[in-house]
């Protein structure tokens, strides 16, 4: 980047305007100025510290045996570094609602894909595998759930496992695999009073 030339603004004389130090001593002129120029070495001093604080942030300045820029050139840089954060940001942006609208139609997608395959297994010729077994069970040759109107005083020979009144609680879907329905329904208990 070229050194550009700072501008230095000239103070005006106004002839009309009256001077602060006409009127006034040797020593409180003194003191008039000494007020005036500390007033401006520390507005010079916070611009320079802010023009520090500012270089710190743009690219380019942590290189070592690298001049110190000068204050034009400071705002100059930070300008165009600003634009170009400003073009990145809206570029992310505009690459993140894209990405919003194709996850936001992926979504639909499959929001109609999960409700047209509902309507297919909604059809009677469709029907759940749990609803073909309820309506038609495979035929056994046992029982595997014990009759709840049987009677005990019908049974010839002693069981020793009792026939539950009502069916057994772990039974599914009207169907138990348990110890217990298993030996009273299938006759092993006969079998091993038998083998007794």
């Amino acid at each position: 980047m070229e050194e550009i030339e700072p501008y230095v603004r000239r103070k005006r004389v106004n002839p009309g305007k009256p001077n602060k130090l006409q009127g006034l001593n040797e020593e409180e002129q003194a003191v008039l100025r000494m007020s005036i120029n500390s007033r401006e070495r520390k507005r010079m001093h916070d611009l320079n510290d802010a023009l520090d604080e500012l270089r710190q942030c743009l690219p380019y300045s942590h290189r070592t045996g690298s001049r110190k820029m000068s204050k034009i050139n400071t705002l100059l840089l930070a300008s165009s570094w600003i634009k170009h954060l400003t073009n990145a940001n809206n570029e992310l942006r505009r690459k993140l609602d894209d990405l919003r609208n194709r996850s936001q139609g992926n979504a639909t997608a499959v929001l109609q894909a999960t409700s047209t395959s509902s309507s297919h297994l909604e059809s009677p010729s469709a029907l759940a595998p749990i609803e073909l077994f309820k309506q038609s069970p495979p035929s056994l040759p046992f029982k595997l759930v014990p009759e709840t109107t049987q009677s005990l005083l019908r049974l010839s020979v002693p069981v020793s496992v009792p026939v539950p009144v009502q069916p057994c609680v772990k039974s599914i879907n009207g169907f138990c695999f348990c110890v217990n329905c298993l030996i009273t329904n299938t006759g092993l208990t006969k079998n091993f009073h038998k083998d007794k």
